[in-house]
């Protein structure tokens, strides 16, 4: 791979196309570039599909998205990129992001996902957005929030509960209202007393689990802080990841258990389900979930010189982008893809 690029992340859709996410040297802040990618022997061949964007968010696109594109992603704005291997054409979700001229202007948006038929997209201050597959254009089923909430709720993932309702993970974030006293204190220069009054309106963020079948409704969450980051179903309940490593298991979301604790309070760098259970990624270890404990991959993921950034599991097929190159796990063994741009 040339020395001048770098890779921030790809996945591996169900049709068998890669689609990686380029850092070029004239890139700024959390700028890529999206390619799709060919395989020829141990190299990938790069074709560029947009040009330098912020990418919030990347998914591979199951039945009946598929007929529309392999994959899609999403910026913070709520611009979306269908992505086949040729082209990416671009969609805006109508009102989301935070700075565009029809946007609400409350927040960036977080994540996507394909629930069945549905496309959802979800962002700040409880942004929500749906698209079902055959139908016009999205609907926007965001949760009311008034801007003296203290607390006002993100998601980061959302997956399908019972029946028709949609069950989304995230963390209600503490937002400081800004006081009167707050106020004079800071016009007379009085920083002591301004600093009393900020710790007296401390507060912390809390794991989130809403419902929505028509109406929101809050979930138990236990009263733990920081953040649910991804919803798994299995057959014995949907795992909860936190994002410091807890690991909760719910039957019907109205009461959790925790079943897995760290030694140490730290997330996993990517979550995802492959052959039925959880594959977690941390650093350049891959486990996979069972009863209560990590169990190491067999093989190991081949481990390099910078850390995996994301795992993409297909079929029996795993996809993992380093910032240097590609690991592609199939027929039982790693497999390392050089990735290349073509010569301009």
């Amino acid at each position: 791979m040339r020395r001048d690029l770098l890779l921030g992340g790809g996945i591996l859709s169900p049709q068998g196309g890669i689609y990686l996410m380029t850092v070029p040297v004239e890139a700024e802040d959390d700028e890529v570039v999206i390619c799709s990618a060919r395989r020829d022997s141990a190299t990938l061949r790069l074709t560029a599909l947009t040009n330098l964007e912020e990418i919030q968010s990347i998914i591979a696109l199951m039945a009946p998205w598929d007929t529309v594109a392999e994959a899609c992603a999403m910026t913070p704005e709520g611009e979306l990129f269908f992505l086949r291997p040729d082209e990416a054409e671009l969609q805006t979700i109508p009102g989301s992001g935070y700075s565009r001229d029809d946007s609400k202007g409350i927040g960036r948006m977080t994540t996507l996902a394909q629930v069945g038929v549905d496309l959802v997209a979800t962002g700040y201050s409880g942004q929500v957005y749906r698209y079902s597959h055959g139908r016009r254009g999205w609907s926007d089923i965001s949760i009311p929030v008034s801007p003296s909430e203290s607390h006002k709720p993100v998601f980061y993932d959302v997956i399908s509960g019972r029946g028709d309702a949609l069950v989304f993970g995230g963390s209600a974030l503490f937002d400081m209202a800004i006081t009167p006293d707050m106020e004079a204190a800071n016009d007379a220069g009085d920083i002591d007393a301004l600093m009393d009054l900020f710790s007296e309106s401390e507060g912390e963020d809390a794991m989130s689990l809403r419902l929505y079948d028509g109406a929101w409704r809050i979930a138990d969450t236990v009263g733990e802080p920081g953040a649910i980051v991804a919803l798994l179903p299995m057959n014995t309940g949907t795992l909860l990841f936190s994002d410091t490593g807890m690991i909760y298991r719910s039957s019907d979301f109205d009461a959790i258990e925790e079943v897995y604790r760290p030694a140490q309070p730290e997330g996993f760098d990517d979550i995802k389900i492959w052959q039925g259970r959880p594959l977690l990624l941390s650093g350049n270890t891959l486990s996979v979930f069972r009863e209560g404990d990590l169990d190491p991959f067999d093989p190991p993921l081949p481990s390099g010189e910078t850390f995996c950034l994301s795992v993409s599991p297909v079929g029996d097929r795993i996809l993992a982008v380093f910032p240097d190159h590609v690991q592609l796990f199939e027929a039982g063994s790693w497999t390392r893809l050089e990735p290349e741009l073509p010569e301009a």
